[in-house]
């Protein structure tokens, strides 16, 4: 109010609010009207607001990125699987060795009941995943 002086409060007083024909009959405020641009600044500045919030908490830890999440969860779950499968090798020796079977046909057995395994359990646990919902506190974090 203090950008034109008097004058200022006297154009406030005077703005209307016309109707307009456009956007099937709903009322439009007037081109030089100041509250269009004040709404679009203020949502700017929220938007901003909300922005730094979640750089300020990615940098404290309290936030991360779900791709990097996803990626370091993937690398941790290739290097089990890859100990895992080293361990299905060594069993399937020990198999052999004591039970006089052939190693191969051991270690078959044990990789077909290991990847059945992991089937059944990948197909689960993607359903669990989709069926996931943000709890209360990611709601309430609105970022």
């Amino acid at each position: 109010m203090l950008g034109n002086g008097a004058k200022t409060k006297a154009a406030i007083s005077g703005a209307e609010l016309r109707p307009s024909t456009e956007g099937q009959g709903a009322t439009k405020l007037s081109d030089n009207d100041g509250d269009g641009y004040t709404l679009a600044r203020t949502q700017k500045t929220q938007e901003e607001a909300r922005r730094l919030r979640r750089q300020n908490a990615e940098s404290e830890g309290t936030y991360v990125l779900a791709s990097e999440v996803t990626l370091q969860t993937q690398k941790l779950i290739a290097q089990e699987i890859a100990e895992f499968e080293s361990v299905l090798r060594d069993g399937a020796r020990k198999i052999a060795d004591d039970l006089g079977v052939d190693f191969k046909s051991a270690r078959a057995i044990l990789i077909d009941q290991w990847r059945s395994h992991r089937a059944r359990r990948a197909e689960a646990l993607t359903k669990r995943a989709a069926s996931g919902s943000m709890t209360d506190a990611e709601k309430a974090a609105d970022i």
